[in-house]
C-alpha cells in the first residue's frame, strides 16, 4: 500500500495516529470483555463509535486500505447492534484481528512521521508504503462471510495453512523438545537490529518472559487438572492473542531473513492456537489433553526463540513451528468436522474429540499457602541497578567507619576532645543513614522463593508423561524470601533434587500399589524461616534409601573401610551420597544421574553458605533439607587476626566468643575437644584449616564457636579484634576456588580483609 501526503500534513497525521493507537486499545480492552459484559449494548456502541472515528479520520487522509477494513468492520458492528445474539467468539476473533490489522498500519504511519518530522524541507511529497501481516482482503472476506453465510459452528481459520506432501493424511504426535535452541548451537547467527526495531525487540522480550512464564508455569497446568477451569482459559486466550499481537508488530520493521522467517511461523502458530483455544471457549468444552500437550509444545519452541534473541541469535527453527501450527489445525478440524462436542453447562453432552491423559500417567500441582499475585502499586528495576547501589551503600558502610577512628586520633594523639566528639557524633548520625539505606535495599533484594519454585509444576507433568508414572507435586511457603541472588542460584540445585525424587524416589503405579500404598507418589517442594536461615525441603513418598546398601557401595568404591562403615549410623550413611563420584543407580537416565552428582549439588549450596542434609526411611521416602542464609551480603562480621592476617567471620554464624585456658583443650585420638558450657566442642586451629604455619597456643587462647545452623566448632584464632559492619566484595577466580573463602571486604583504615565461609570451614575441620 502506498500513500502519498504533503509535508505540512504531518502534524494533523501525528494527531490521527496518537489518538488512533490510544483508540484500538480502548476497542481490544471493549472486545475482550464483549462476552461477559454487563451492558453490551453499550460496549458496542463504544467500539462501533471509535471505529467510525477512524474510518472517517483515515478517509480524510486518503489512506485507502484503513478506510477498507475500517467502513466493512463498523458494518459488521451495525449488525451486531441489530441483533446481538449471535455474537460469539468466531466474531470475536475477527474483530480482534481486524483491531490489530489496522494498528499494524497505523503504527507504521506513525514511525513515518517521526522520520520526516525530523527533515528540513517543508513543502515536499511524501511517499509511504504501508505492509501489514494480515491480509486485509481476507479480513474483509471473511467479514462477509460472516455478515451472509452465517451458522454459528462453522470457524474459518484467519490464516489458512496447507499441509506439507509428507504430513498428508498423518497425523502424528508432535513433540517438540523444550529448549531446542541449545541443540542448535551450530547454526546459531548474529542477529543485527537498529532504528525501531531495537526498542520494539526489548519491548516484545519483556512482555513475552512474563506471559510464557505464567502460561506454562500456571495456566496450563492449571487447566491440565480441571479442564474445565473457564476463567483460566480465558485468560490463557488473551495471553496467547497479546502474544501473537506483539509479533506481528515485530513484523512491521525490517528484520534479518532468519528472524523474519521465525516471526513469520510463530504468528502463523499463534494464530491457530489462539483459534483452536476460542473454539473450545466458546463451545464450552472440556480442554483436552493433547492440545494442552500441544501448547505446551508451541510455548517451548516460542520460549526457545526467545531465549536466542536474549542472547542476540537466531536460528531456524526446522519447520516445529509449521509442523505445530498444522496439528492445531488438525485438531480443531476435528473437532468442528468430525467429532460431536461435550459441552459443559446445559448442552448435549458427548465424548470429546482427543483422549485426556490417562490419570494414572498425570502430574498432579496441589499449592499452599499461594495464591496468584496481585496488582500493585510497582516499578521494574533491574538487578544490576539494586546491586550498583548496594555496591554504594558498601562504600559508605566503609567511610562511616573512618569515622570513630579519626574521632580517636583526635582525642589520644591530638588532644582534642571536644573536636573528636563532634567526629564522633556525626559518625553515629552517618551509621543511623547507611543503617536505614541498608535495610531498604536489602528489602528489595529479597524475593519471594514462588520464582524458583514456578517452573516445577510442569517439570514434574513431563516427568510423570516421560515415565508413565502418577505424580502429585505439592508446593509449600512459596512467599517465603530469599536473597534475589541466592533464588538464582539455587535453580540448578533444586532441579536435580526434584528430578532425583520424581525419577529414583517415586515408584511406578504397579510397585506403589503392590507395596500397598497409594498408587499416586507425593513430592513436597516447601519452604519455611528458621531462625536466621531460609529451608527448603525436597521430600517424596517413595521407595527411600537402604543404609546398608550405601554403606556397601562406599565399601566397594573404596571410599570407606568396613571397620568405618560398622561405626557409621544411619543418617551418617545417607550423606555418603554427597561424595564424588558416589552413585547407586543402575542405569543413568535422562530424568536424573546426566553426569552431574549429587556431590555438585552439595558444592553448590556450600559456596552459598548452606548445607544439605538428607533423612530417608526404607520404604516410606526420603526427604532433603536444604538450609541457606537469608542474604549473601553479610552486614556484620567479627574480625579476627591470624598469623597477622586479618579475618572476618559472619556474625549470624557465631554463636560466642571466649579465652579459654589451654589445659581445658584436651586431646583425643589426636583431636582437640573442649568441655564447655555442659556440651563437647570440637577444636580447631584457624590457622591449620587455612594451611598457616603451626603456633603453640598461649595459656589462654580465644577462639570462636561458629555453627553451620545445625553443628558447633570451636576455631582458635590469635586475636579477637571487634565487630565491625561489613560489605563483601568477590574474590578474583585465582583466590575464589580456595576453600574457606567466601570475599573480602575493606576496613575503615583501607586494609583488605578475607570475609571467610563458615560452612565450608567446618565442612574443611570435620575431614
Amino acid at each position: 500500500m502506498q500513500y502519498q501526503f504533503m509535508k505540512d500534513n504531518i502534524e494533523l497525521l501525528q494527531a490521527f495516529v496518537d489518538e488512533s493507537m490510544k483508540s484500538l486499545q480502548k476497542i481490544e480492552d471493549e472486545i475482550l470483555t464483549l462476552e461477559n459484559s454487563d451492558n453490551l449494548s453499550k460496549s458496542l456502541d463504544d467500539i462501533f463509535g471509535k471505529i467510525h472515528t477512524i474510518k472517517g479520520l483515515a478517509s480524510f487522509f486518503c489512506l485507502t486500505e484503513i478506510t477498507r477494513l475500517g467502513h466493512q468492520t463498523e458494518y459488521l458492528l451495525d449488525e451486531i447492534r441489530k441483533d446481538s445474539s449471535w455474537l460469539d467468539g468466531k466474531v470475536i476473533q475477527v474483530l480482534l484481528a481486524a483491531k490489530d490489522a489496522l494498528g499494524e498500519m497505523i503504527f507504521q504511519l506513525g514511525e513515518v512521521c517521526k522520520n520526516v518530522r525530523l527533515g528540513t524541507e517543508l513543502e515536499v511529497e511524501v511517499e509511504v508504503e504501508v505492509s501489514c501481516t494480515y491480509d486485509v482482503d481476507m479480513l474483509i472476506h471473511d467479514i462477509d462471510r460472516l455478515l451472509e453465510e452465517y451458522t454459528g459452528v462453522v470457524i474459518t481459520p484467519l490464516i489458512e495453512m496447507s499441509q506439507p506432501e509428507e504430513l498428508q493424511g498423518v497425523d502424528e504426535q508432535l513433540s517438540i523438545p523444550s529448549g531446542f535452541a541449545e541443540q542448535l548451537e551450530s547454526e546459531l547467527i548474529s542477529i543485527s537490529l537498529d532504528g525501531l526495531a531495537i526498542g520494539l525487540v526489548e519491548d516484545f522480550l519483556l512482555e513475552a518472559d512474563e506471559h510464557s512464564a505464567i502460561i506454562t508455569d500456571t495456566l496450563l497446568l492449571t487447566l491440565d487438572v480441571n479442564p474445565e477451569d473457564t476463567e483460566t482459559l480465558g485468560d490463557l486466550f488473551r495471553r496467547v492473542h497479546s502474544l501473537k499481537g506483539n509479533v506481528g508488530l515485530l513484523l512491521s520493521v525490517p528484520l534479518d531473513e532468519v528472524l523474519q522467517a521465525n516471526f513469520r511461523d510463530l504468528l502463523d502458530v499463534l494464530q491457530n492456537m489462539e483459534s483452536l483455544l476460542a473454539y473450545v471457549r466458546d463451545v464450552r468444552m472440556p480442554i483436552s489433553g493433547e492440545i494442552i500437550n500441544v501448547c505446551f509444545d508451541t510455548i517451548d519452541v516460542f520460549s526457545g526463540i526467545v531465549a536466542m534473541l536474549h542472547r542476540g541469535v537466531i536460528a531456524p527453527t526446522g519447520g516445529k513451528l509449521k509442523n505445530l501450527a498444522i496439528k492445531m489445525l488438525t485438531l480443531r478440524d476435528g473437532m468442528t468436522v468430525d467429532t460431536p462436542q461435550v459441552l459443559i453447562d446445559n448442552r448435549a453432552p458427548v465424548e470429546p474429540p482427543a483422549a485426556r491423559i490417562p490419570a494414572e500417567n498425570k502430574a498432579v500441582t496441589k499449592s499452599v499457602d499461594s495464591s496468584r499475585v496481585s496488582a500493585n502499586s510497582s516499578i521494574r528495576v533491574s538487578g544490576d541497578k539494586i546491586d550498583r547501589i548496594m555496591n554504594i551503600i558498601g562504600e559508605l558502610a566503609i567511610t562511616k567507619n573512618v569515622f570513630s577512628q579519626i574521632a580517636r586520633k583526635l582525642n589520644m594523639e591530638h588532644g582534642l576532645p571536644n573536636l573528636a566528639r563532634e567526629v564522633k557524633d556525626t559518625g553515629q548520625f552517618v551509621n543511623r543513614i547507611s543503617a536505614e539505606l541498608e535495610d531498604a535495599i536489602m528489602a528489595m533484594r529479597m524475593t519471594e522463593v514462588r520464582i524458583a519454585f514456578q517452573k516445577f509444576p510442569r517439570i514434574v507433568r513431563d516427568i510423570a508423561l516421560q515415565t508413565g508414572k502418577n505424580i502429585s507435586l505439592i508446593m509449600e511457603g512459596e512467599d517465603t524470601e530469599l536473597d534475589k541472588n541466592i533464588i538464582e542460584q539455587i535453580g540448578d540445585p533444586l532441579l536435580h533434587l526434584v528430578r532425583n525424587s520424581c525419577d529414583h524416589g517415586v515408584g511406578t503405579v504397579e510397585e506403589r500399589q503392590a507395596a500397598g500404598k497409594d498408587p499416586q507418589g507425593h513430592v513436597w517442594l516447601r519452604a519455611y524461616n528458621r531462625d536466621k536461615y531460609v529451608i527448603i525441603e525436597v521430600e517424596d513418598d517413595g521407595r527411600g534409601m537402604n543404609p546398608e546398601v550405601l554403606k556397601c557401595k562406599a565399601v566397594e568404591k573404596g571410599f570407606l573401610t568396613e571397620q568405618q562403615v560398622e561405626l557409621m549410623s544411619d543418617e551418617q550413611a545417607f550423606q555418603l551420597i554427597f561424595l564424588p563420584g558416589f552413585s547407586t543407580a543402575k542405569n543413568v537416565t535422562e530424568i536424573s544421574g546426566r553426569g552431574v552428582g549429587m556431590d555438585v549439588v552439595n558444592s553448590n549450596i556450600t559456596a552459598l553458605q548452606g548445607t544439605l542434609k538428607i533423612t530417608s526411611q526404607l520404604g516410606k521416602g526420603s526427604k532433603i533439607t536444604m538450609q541457606l542464609p537469608l542474604t549473601l551480603m553479610v552486614s556484620k562480621g567479627l574480625v579476627v587476626e591470624v598469623q597477622g592476617q586479618l579475618l572476618v567471620i559472619p556474625i549470624d554464624n557465631v554463636l560466642e566468643m571466649a579465652k579459654v585456658s589451654a589445659n581445658k583443650l584436651v586431646k583425643r585420638r589426636g583431636k582437640r575437644i573442649l568441655y564447655h558450657r555442659n556440651e563437647v566442642l570440637g577444636v580447631v586451629s584457624l590457622a591449620e584449616i587455612l594451611k598457616m604455619p603451626k603456633q603453640e597456643l598461649p595459656d589462654y587462647t580465644p577462639i570462636v564457636v561458629v555453627t553451620d545452623g545445625q553443628s558447633k566448632v570451636a576455631m582458635i584464632v590469635d586475636k579477637l579484634l571487634n565487630e565491625q559492619d561489613i560489605l563483601v566484595k568477590p574474590l578474583p577466580d585465582y583466590l575464589s576456588a580456595i576453600s574457606g573463602m567466601g570475599g573480602a571486604t575493606i576496613m575503615g583504615d583501607g586494609k583488605v580483609a578475607l570475609v571467610l565461609n563458615p560452612v565450608e570451614l567446618m565442612q574443611l575441620a570435620i575431614r
